[in-house]
């Protein structure tokens, strides 16, 4: 059995994509999870929930933590979605599961709203949003193309 693993950044896009295959059908299994930061400076404190998206996705939603008094302010979003061919997706209420698959592509977007030193004020999870929208119809073989135009 062989299985590759193909990922890529994409300024086309705005994503990260990550393409599973295998040599024989079905055999793509998995689960996906996705995990923020915490803060180490006060025990307990949380500042990131994950949360499953239906039908097939997972989004990570946090802040930077406080330190030295200072509280954070960076907000930052990450969503990832499975787009699976052959299979089952199974989504959680934090982790997806992809069973028996012949292909998987999992294009990832992440945005903060850092605008600049002075400015804080953008919606990540609108960008990320945008991202994940704007690539709904794109195939995987598009994305790469695009990817490889753009380099």
């Amino acid at each position: 059995m062989r299985f590759a693993r193909e990922a890529f950044s994409s300024p086309v896009d705005q994503i990260i994509v990550v393409h599973l295959t295998a040599d024989k059908p079905g055999q793509i299994s998995f689960i996906a999870e996705i995990f923020g930061g915490k803060n180490t400076q006060e025990v307990g404190d949380e500042y990131f929930t994950v949360s499953g998206v239906k039908p097939n996705g997972l989004v990570l939603k946090g802040k930077s933590s406080t330190y030295l008094g200072i509280e954070g302010r960076v907000k930052y979003v990450t969503g990832v979605k499975a787009v699976a061919q052959g299979g089952k997706m199974t989504l959680q209420e934090e982790s997806l599961t992809v069973k028996g698959a012949d292909e998987v592509t999992l294009p990832i977007a992440a945005a903060t709203n850092f605008i600049n030193y002075k400015d804080i004020s953008a919606d990540p999870e609108a960008r990320v949003k945008k991202y994940l929208f704007d690539i709904k119809d794109k195939s995987y073989d598009q994305l790469r193309r695009d990817h490889i135009v753009e380099h």
